[in-house]
């Protein structure tokens, strides 16, 4: 009898620790990260979510469901899950960090549709201002295609290039800069940021700028190979643009 009740005791024991597992949510957590380990993002968003909000593995729960989704290419069911997340735990670094790499990844998609000619329009007059040494029109023109495109990157991007062609180097810097605090997703800015940089002589500040570009976007082959590029430079305090 004694062992018979020491039975049933282990039962009720183990049952209880099952109910308190499942009640916090760390076994599905758990599962949710198995299934991101073997690259099955699909169950591991359905697990996930049943991590409930009381659980204190809900906020990372949520942080690996947002990532999950974008692995799918659900961005905006990823950005409510980093909200959930900053709901519950508003300084979480990651979920912040996520979230606004996720928002400028899609605002760099989600360009303004007017039609192209506009923007052709816009580009070449603006080019042909530059060429023809005419400072005050390319200025204007490239505030209309800001102004217009405030949603596009490459507004700035070409603002910054006809800057460059007008002999502005120090103009087009600031705004590669802009392009890249406003659109950290936007390569080509943090690019020729670095290229403008080496063109001015400027060769240990291209460095930095081509070494922090990396560390904020280690994957990319592009800046990884700029980098490489900038540290083959020669020191020098030569501005190529002033020997003209």
């Amino acid at each position: 009898m004694q062992r018979n009740f020491a039975a049933m005791l282990l039962l009720v024991i183990c049952a209880n620790a099952v109910c308190v597992l499942a009640a916090d949510g760390s076994s599905d957590f758990e599962v949710g990260l198995a299934y991101r380990m073997e690259g099955k993002n699909g169950a591991a968003v359905e697990t996930f979510r049943k991590v409930p909000s009381t659980s204190p593995y809900y906020v990372q729960a949520m942080i690996h469901l947002g990532a999950a989704l974008e692995d799918l290419g659900k961005k905006k069911e990823a950005v409510q899950a980093y909200e959930s997340c900053l709901k519950q735990n508003p300084g979480n670094q990651i979920a912040i960090r996520n979230l606004t790499q996720l928002n400028s990844a899609m605002t760099c998609e989600k360009i303004i549709k007017l039609p192209s000619t506009t923007k052709d329009e816009l580009i070449y007059n603006a080019f042909s201002a530059a060429k023809a040494k005419d400072a005050k029109r390319a200025a204007d023109l490239c505030r209309l295609y800001i102004g217009l495109f405030s949603s596009d990157p490459r507004s700035l991007f070409t603002s910054a290039i006809v800057s460059e062609r007008m002999g502005d180097f120090d103009q087009a810097i600031e705004i590669y800069e802009e392009a890249m605090e406003l659109f950290p997703d936007f390569i080509p800015a943090r690019v020729n940021h670095v290229l403008a940089l080496v063109r001015e002589g400027n060769r240990e500040a291209a460095l930095k700028v081509a070494q922090k570009a990396l560390e904020t976007r280690p994957e990319n082959k592009q800046l990884r190979s700029l980098a490489e590029l900038v540290k083959q430079l020669p020191k020098t305090d030569r501005n190529p643009a002033k020997d003209d």
